[in-house]
């Protein structure tokens, strides 16, 4: 099936994805995380990089 799309394109979205779910996630369970540490354990090294620094513009080299 072809998407039009470049591989850093699809690499991209596949990053945001997967940042999107875990934020999804935290927030479906925030009122239970007041004042909590959480553990993440996802297997996109971009996503866990962006979580790890707060955000940041880091995300947009993914695309590079």
């Amino acid at each position: 099936m072809e998407s039009g799309l470049t591989q850093s394109e699809l690499r991209w979205i596949r990053h945001c994805l997967e940042a999107t779910a875990v934020l999804l996630a935290i927030q479906s369970f925030h009122l239970g995380l007041k004042n909590s540490s959480i553990c993440v354990l996802i297997d996109n090294t971009t996503a866990v990089s962006y979580i790890n620094n707060m955000g940041g513009t880091h995300f947009e080299n993914a695309m590079g």
